[in-house]
């Protein structure tokens, strides 16, 4: 019966038909428990096919890590892309804002009367908030996936 749960569990892992998790545990586990007290009843005759076991156990182990190693690593590369991207936006942002900030500094005279400069200032105002808080945003964004990459 163990030797069946081995091959199910070889099977299994090399034609990829079940998850991990439950090739380990109902066809690797099941198998060593039934090879141990098989093992202590009879006096150790069943230590070969112990040892394949576990030694097959342990190469799908590693093949699952190396599974994982790369996965992991493809999703540190495109957290990075898009930390970049995000980082250039922000800059583009901080442009942006900086300029307004300038404008209003530099040319006040460029706006008509008085009505005009003060809707044309409160405009600006909400468009400067509206890219402070972008930029907070993205600094968040920013800082989250920098922490998620660790």
């Amino acid at each position: 019966m163990a030797e069946m749960y081995y091959l199910a569990s070889e099977w299994l892992a090399n034609q990829r038909q079940a998850r991990p998790k439950e090739i380990i545990k109902a066809y690797y586990s099941n198998a060593i428990q039934l090879l141990d007290t098989a093992s202590s009843n009879s006096g150790g005759e069943d230590n070969n096919m112990v040892v394949d076991i576990m030694f097959s156990l342990a190469k799908y182990a590693d093949s699952q890590l190396e599974l994982i190693s790369r996965d992991i690593t493809e999703n540190n590369k495109i957290l990075d892309l898009v930390l970049k991207e995000k980082k250039r936006e922000m800059e583009g942002l901080i442009a942006e804002l900086s300029s307004i900030t300038v404008n209003i500094n530099i040319n006040p005279s460029n706006i008509g009367g008085k009505n005009d400069a003060n809707v044309s200032s409160k405009v600006i105002a909400a468009k400067a908030a509206n890219l402070k808080r972008r930029i907070d945003k993205l600094r968040q964004q920013i800082i989250y996936g920098t922490l998620q990459g660790t």
